[in-house]
């Protein structure tokens, strides 16, 4: 989470992106996190953050306003003079590969020893 702002740091005019697939904690829990602050400028040094769903980005704009004091417009909050915008990137599987692995004669072989 702290790798954007390190990244900002030593190439300014890179454009960065940040998905978290693991939940966001919740307010009450990332309130308590020592490191909270460097955390949350950390990731709204990237341009875009994105989470697996919707959840988590109520989270982590929570955790925004609380912990920074900083009101999200919509899906973007601005820090100083950069503008970072969330979404939720729900993440699927490949249903046909992994319906057709289970019928090869190997995987079902294992599968039954």
């Amino acid at each position: 989470m702290l790798l954007p702002g390190m990244l900002r740091e030593k190439f300014p005019n890179l454009h960065i992106g940040y998905f978290q697939h693991i939940p966001f904690p919740s307010h009450e829990l990332f309130r308590i996190l020592p490191e909270r602050v460097e955390i949350q400028n950390g990731l709204l040094r990237a341009d875009f953050v994105a989470f697996h769903i919707h959840d988590y980005i109520r989270h982590f704009i929570s955790a925004t306003e609380r912990v920074l004091h900083k009101n999200f417009n919509l899906d973007e909050v601005q820090m100083n003079d950069r503008v970072t915008r969330v979404d939720a990137l729900p993440m699927g599987i490949n249903y046909d590969l992994y319906h057709n692995v289970i019928a090869d004669d190997k995987v079902h072989h294992a599968i039954h020893s």
